[in-house]
């Protein structure tokens, strides 16, 4: 017990340094910088991304609260909301393949990165928000 809660009180101080030391905030594609292995990881690509989602080649996290999944989402993404990324609602998630984690506008997605990384996701990539994925006309289940 000890040591989940050393664990929860290291993510929410690294949650909170990230906030206040983070250079500017980003919206959607204002987020820019994806790397040259990542570049098909954008939801500008719906295409791509869905395409690759179905050959199981990562795997995709919705971060955001319960009401906006129930809304729609993207298919295929698995539901885990921000607040409850931990070491059991990530237990059956694959250390050795990308993850990549979206919301409905980037920054939970950002946050979401390094709460992963810090439970030993090194894979774990914000790759923005949904806003970005349906102007882009992805599409959305519910």
């Amino acid at each position: 017990m000890k040591k989940y809660f050393l664990i929860g009180a290291f993510l929410i101080m690294g949650l909170f340094a990230y906030n206040v030391y983070s250079p500017a905030v980003c919206f959607g594609s204002e987020c820019g910088v994806i790397s040259s292995i990542e570049q098909t990881a954008s939801l500008s690509s719906p295409k791509i991304i869905q395409k690759q989602l179905n050959a199981n080649l990562f795997v995709l996290i919705d971060v955001r609260e319960d009401e906006e999944w129930a809304a729609g989402h993207i298919s295929g993404a698995k539901h885990i909301p921000l607040g409850s990324l931990n070491i059991e609602t990530t237990r059956e998630l694959p250390k050795d393949k990308p993850i990549y984690l979206y919301c409905r506008s980037g920054k939970r997605a950002g946050n979401a990165e390094i709460i992963m990384k810090g439970l030993g996701f090194e894979k774990a990539k914000g790759i923005g928000g949904i806003i970005e994925w349906q102007q882009n006309k992805g599409e959305l289940v519910q």
